[in-house]
């Protein structure tokens, strides 16, 4: 009895740890789908993502989810630089980091978000929601539903104590969740990137041509007459 009540603690506690780190992302990707974006353009040459650890066991390499030769986009007039893929996201698998690389190398000119406070604060994408409604039902059927019925059978109300059931009412969910996570794709980079079209392009290049100051021949040519 002890020895299960501490694996469950155990267990509860780091799905719990998870469940804040998947909220602190998500807080994150909510807050940067309401920053302005910018028409960026990435650095010349292969583009490529800095080796973060390699897992010796599985003989995987992770990489960080920064470009290894920044971005430069202007806001307001003045110039930037960034290089971080998404809010909250720290590392790339190998095989993650290959199928982004692939759809980055595409283009050379995104929107990037940047914040509207601190443009140096800026993200080439916004990242994904951790869960769409559906999702969030079909786990809230599973995690806490199923278990709740489970508890309420004949056969686990003899065999089990009151606080066995309630630890299988804390624990299942948070192992649910956590199992999914695990098991989904955590970030759909590539499928997030914001290429500019040609039009696009050529927008961006009229509204800099109307930035410039219009140059009056006739005055400049009036003006040197005068010096001479």
């Amino acid at each position: 009895m002890i020895l299960f009540n501490g694996i469950a603690a155990v267990l509860f506690l780091l799905s719990a740890m998870y469940a804040v780190r998947i909220l602190g992302r998500e807080v994150k990707h909510q807050r940067t789908l309401g920053w302005p974006q910018a028409p960026a353009r990435l650095s010349d040459g292969p583009d490529r993502l800095p080796l973060r650890y390699r897992n010796i066991f599985q003989n995987v390499r992770y990489y960080r989810a920064e470009l290894e030769h920044p971005y430069v986009f202007y806001a307001r007039g003045v110039r930037y630089t960034g290089n971080r893929l998404a809010p909250g996201k720290r590392q790339l698998s190998e095989s993650d980091a290959s199928t982004f690389l692939k759809e980055l190398a595409k283009h050379r000119r995104y929107r990037v978000y940047f914040n509207p406070d601190d443009p140096t604060d800026n993200y080439l994408t916004a990242g994904t929601e951790v869960m769409a409604y559906l999702e969030v039902f079909m786990l809230a059927t599973v995690g806490i539903v199923l278990p709740y019925i489970i508890s309420c059978s004949p056969f686990f109300r003899q065999n089990l104590s009151g606080r066995e059931v309630i630890i299988l009412l804390l624990v299942v969910p948070v192992i649910t969740v956590f199992s999914y996570h695990s098991a989904r794709p955590p970030f759909q980079l590539a499928q997030r990137l914001n290429p500019m079209s040609e039009s696009d392009i050529g927008k961006t290049r009229l509204e800099l041509m109307d930035r410039q100051p219009v140059i009056d021949k006739a005055s400049i040519l009036r003006s040197a007459a005068k010096k001479s």
